[in-house]
């Protein structure tokens, strides 16, 4: 695989195989696989949020299709939660 990135990251790609792994080889690979890696947890996660804020604006818990409540005071009227 070939990519092209910018000076400064290519700068810092070095810089860190040297820190990390004290620039054996396979270090600039062990560098990026680590990144890309960072970077599919993190749109996971986006992801994930992304699905909870719309299930919030549904009306927080969508169960089966029905919405649990609209607002706050629903909860209290229909005691969901029992004092």
């Amino acid at each position: 695989m070939y990519i092209s990135i910018k000076n400064d990251n290519e700068t810092n790609v070095r810089r860190w195989a040297q820190e990390d792994f004290g620039g054996k080889k396979g270090a600039i690979s062990a560098v990026i696989d680590a990144a890309v890696e960072t970077y599919a947890k993190e749109k996971a996660r986006q992801k994930s949020v992304d699905r909870m804020v719309a299930h919030m604006k549904k009306g927080l818990f969508d169960l089966k299709g029905k919405k649990a409540y609209e607002k706050r005071e629903d909860l209290y009227d229909r005691r969901i939660f029992p004092d």
